[in-house]
């Protein structure tokens, strides 16, 4: 009997690639950016790079310059989609703005975000899941990649970003 795809994604903790340098200069350049136009140019290269070193095809980015969708409950913000990844047409989508204030989301949350869709094109293309789910697999193995590509970034230069909201 086949392994579901919820045992499948727990077998894997990591997916084995050494982080291109392009990708350490793109994460730089991402995590600096605030303009939804930066972010995609700059988060559209990071896709490609790891993309090209997972040998998969790279996703579309789609950077939107509006809030993220919400919902509230008596007044309280009790939902809020960060982003979305569609295994149909290939397409990272992730919202520039907050809910709550509009204002332009921090950087670590996007690039977050940014490889959490990341790891669902790849749950699709490299591991060949029907559905990619948010097991304990998934998120280890979006954690190893985020880890590696934040310890690049910030051996490249003392970085200063920009706070949430400028």
């Amino acid at each position: 009997m086949p392994l579901s795809d919820y045992a499948r994604s727990n077998r894997y903790d990591r997916y084995d690639l050494t982080t291109p340098e392009a990708a350490v200069a793109a994460t730089h350049a991402l995590l600096a950016a605030t303009s939804a136009t930066d972010r995609t140019t700059a988060g559209s290269a990071l896709l490609s790079s790891l993309s090209e070193a997972a040998g998969v095809e790279c996703p579309r980015l789609l950077v939107l310059d509006r809030p993220r969708p919400s919902r509230r409950r008596e007044g309280r913000l009790v939902y809020q989609k960060l982003g979305t990844y569609s295994p149909r047409t290939h397409t990272i989508r992730i919202y520039n703005k907050t809910a709550q204030r509009e204002l332009t989301v921090a950087p670590r949350t996007l690039l977050e975000t940014l490889v959490h869709e990341l790891i669902h094109h790849w749950d699709f293309r490299v591991l060949k899941l029907r559905r990619s789910l948010h097991t304990s697999g998934f998120y280890h193995r979006l954690g190893h990649l985020k880890r590696a590509l934040l310890a690049g970034a910030e051996g490249k230069a003392p970085l200063q970003y920009p706070r949430s909201g400028s």
